[in-house]
């Protein structure tokens, strides 16, 4: 204790009638104040005041200084009424063997109708604590808490909703998760979480921004998960994730469904990754047994072909077909020149992960090196570079349909080895050639909507070489065969309004 006058300055609140719990300023044996109350919901749980954090917001400096109200004060050192500990029954050590029984007993006494303040004229100096709790305990604790007190943890009236609750005292970053102006809703709100920036995530972002540019919806784009006191605030009608089905997805999905009333739904935009393809990843028998695990709490699966939702049957009982889309802008809106140069230019466009695909085309690209000028955006091995006449690095995002058409590419392949991916992944990379102008060559294992006019191969290297030359050596059919992909796509494959009832539909059931 550094103060003779601090147990005083407690009792000034404590006898209050109205009052049930009083917390002191607690500062380190270095003289920081590491505890001035406790933010409800902060870091996804609760956290408390420091001077660190409030110093970085000059709006909030004086509650250092304020007696105020809190939701929660530091078990550290408070003062509760005898007869408000008996009435709430104390800490409940049970639930909270590790942390946050301080915390608990608070909101048990506000909901008996009893103040919790804190005050900072009592300041007691607290020693680091060297009692170390398991993570386990703390994850108990953490459930237990939100189980209990989550929707004071997401409206905790001493914080303000405009606010982060991912750092304390600074102003929410994305805007849409604190932007409610009406009292009422009249529009459902539906989260999304994609995956990424690339056509997977794009899948569902651009189908949730065309939801809100025709004022079916009001959307929440977020490519972070959210923890399930930021989905509790924003109190969303329907949640829509994508993400690799591991622990932390289905602890997010299942406490989605546990403590809100959201609609979840999971879009999986192709078949995850095996060991059979990729060496660092699970056997095909543990990927299917995860994704009927990960995916049971789930109220809808969404998937982008009637291939893909066939290796669903087995793991969930509501799996939807919904192809994916271009969003018209900006692929309605692409330029891209062709025949610029003496040689065609002939293109492969791929990430890290489907190198292998590539790698098919090996011979292919040493023996038409003198006839055509290679063009790739993406990986590439060493010892075929000295055949590539251009090659750029990957892009994604919105910075990826004007880099693609930028390629002024006169045709372009799209090999694929034969797994489970490839042949039931979405043919959206073939309409975003064709949003180009690209006439395309591509793997006959491809599932590919019909009437999609695309030229299929076998892959073997004689099968490639023979439908290259047959393009090069007619490039005026060449032209004209991209020209037709291109009508076609904008013709049947943009997302319109007719085909946004379909995803309408599926999240907000009807």
């Amino acid at each position: 204790m550094i103060q003779k006058d601090w147990i005083d300055h407690l009792l000034n609140h404590a006898l209050r009638p109205e009052v049930g719990v009083v917390g002191a300023k607690i500062i380190s044996t270095e003289g920081n104040v590491v505890g001035a109350g406790i933010i409800l919901g902060l870091n996804g749980t609760a956290g408390a005041v420091t001077a660190s954090a409030v110093a970085a917001s000059p709006v909030y400096v004086q509650r250092l200084e304020t007696d105020q109200n809190y939701s929660a004060v530091s078990g550290s050192c408070l003062m509760i009424r005898k007869s408000v500990h008996d009435q709430v029954q104390g800490l409940d050590e049970h639930l909270f063997p590790a942390q946050f029984n301080d915390v608990d007993l608070c909101l048990k006494a506000r909901s008996a109708g009893h103040l919790v303040v804190w005050t900072p004229h009592a300041i007691v100096a607290l020693r680091p604590s060297e009692v170390q709790h398991n993570a386990e305990a703390m994850d108990f604790a953490a459930r237990a808490l939100s189980h209990r007190w989550l929707h004071y943890m997401a409206w905790d009236p001493a914080y303000n909703k405009n606010l982060s609750l991912t750092d304390s005292f600074v102003t929410q970053s994305n805007q849409a998760l604190s932007w409610r102006p009406l009292v009422h809703r009249p529009l459902p709100v539906v989260l999304v979480q994609p995956c990424n920036h690339s056509a997977a995530g794009n899948r569902i972002a651009a189908t949730l921004q065309s939801l809100c540019s025709e004022r079916e919806a009001d959307g929440v784009l977020s490519y972070t998960a959210l923890p399930l006191v930021e989905v509790a605030r924003l109190s969303p009608n329907s949640v829509v994730i994508q993400g690799q089905i591991d622990e932390s997805l289905i602890a997010s999905i299942s406490a989605i469904k546990d403590h809100t009333n959201a609609w979840v739904a999971y879009d999986l935009p192709e078949f995850p990754s095996y060991a059979e393809v990729d060496k660092t990843a699970a056997p095909l028998a543990t990927v299917q047994a995860s994704l009927r695990h990960g995916l049971a709490r789930a109220d809808l699966i969404t998937v982008p072909t009637s291939a893909l939702a066939q290796l669903l049957e087995d793991s969930h009982p509501n799996v939807q077909v919904i192809e994916t889309r271009l969003a018209p802008a900006p692929w309605s809106t692409l330029h891209s020149e062709h025949r610029t140069r003496s040689k065609p230019r002939v293109g492969w466009v791929g990430k890290a992960s489907e190198l292998g695909n590539l790698l098919i085309l090996s011979e292919v690209i040493k023996a038409l090196a003198d006839r055509v000028e290679w063009v790739i955006m993406g990986p590439c091995t060493r010892w075929l570079r000295p055949y590539i006449h251009e090659l750029r690095s990957p892009v994604e995002g919105a910075l990826f349909p004007q880099a693609l058409a930028s390629l002024n590419l006169d045709l372009v392949l799209a090999p694929a080895e034969s797994n489970l991916i490839n042949t039931s992944k979405s043919p959206v990379a073939l309409l975003e050639f064709g949003a180009c102008g690209f006439a395309v060559i591509c793997s006959d294992l491809l599932s590919i909507p019909e009437g999609l006019p695309v030229t299929r191969v076998e892959n073997s290297t004689a099968a490639w070489i023979g439908a290259i030359k047959q393009h090069i050596d007619q490039m005026d059919e060449c032209t004209r065969k991209g020209e037709a992909l291109k009508q076609k796509v904008m013709d049947s494959w943009m997302l319109t309004t007719d085909h946004l009832q379909d995803w309408h539909t599926a999240w907000l059931k009807g």
